[in-house]
């Protein structure tokens, strides 16, 4: 894909809803969504994205491997 492809098809999205700014807050809720993708590549987790608090966020980090003191992404 050219870039002037991407930037049609991003217009195209933008004005049909299918993407939008993320709003204040909204980095976390997506940062905790990928998370959760993650996790539930790896066996036998399931993990709801919107109900992990950083305790949980923590425990599935230090299991993926992927803990930082201090990391929020």
């Amino acid at each position: 894909m050219k870039d002037h492809e991407a930037l049609r098809a991003h217009e195209v999205l933008v004005r049909g809803g299918g993407l939008r700014p993320v709003g204040l807050g909204g980095g976390r809720r997506f940062a905790l969504w990928e998370l959760a993708s993650l996790a539930e590549l790896a066996p036998g987790e399931t993990v709801e994205p919107e109900g992990l608090g950083v305790g949980g966020e923590r425990r599935v980090r230090k299991r993926l491997g992927r803990w930082r003191t201090g990391s929020t992404a």
